[in-house]
């Protein structure tokens, strides 16, 4: 739940972080990215609140992470920055990964993978944020 917690406040401080990175990156590019970064945050926050219920609703979880696979494939069509491809594709990975533990109705691993994804997601903003 904490890390629930941290992506909220992660959206709330988005139109100050986003003001500040407009300067020096093309707005075509960022405004598209950063909308589609925050649909995958949304998603995130809805999986860590989904998994943490009893009983765990599969269905809704697999819903969720149809969305976030979708808003990680224009992530990946709109983004311009080579240096960021790599870890698109991870966290496409993350997803796919997660969707196909799904169908196994373990809530341990789904958890596990869930982990690995928030890992995945704040290594990128760690790295590159500073860049963007």
């Amino acid at each position: 739940m904490k890390k629930a917690v941290l992506f909220v406040m992660l959206l709330l401080c988005a139109p100050t972080v986003s003001a500040s990175h407009d300067s020096i990156t093309d707005p075509e590019v960022y405004i598209p990215l950063r909308e589609e970064m925050t649909h995958m945050e949304i998603r995130f926050v809805e999986l860590e609140l989904l998994t943490a219920s009893q009983p765990i609703d599969y269905a809704a979880i697999e819903t969720s992470l149809k969305k976030m696979a979708a808003s990680s494939k224009k992530i990946r069509e709109v983004n311009r920055n080579e240096v960021l491809k790599e870890s698109l594709k991870n966290l496409a990975d993350q997803v796919t990964l997660l969707e196909k533990e799904i169908h196994g109705k373990d809530a341990k691993t789904i958890r596990k993978r869930l982990d690995r994804l928030y890992q995945n997601c704040f290594r990128c903003h760690e790295t590159h944020a500073p860049r963007m």
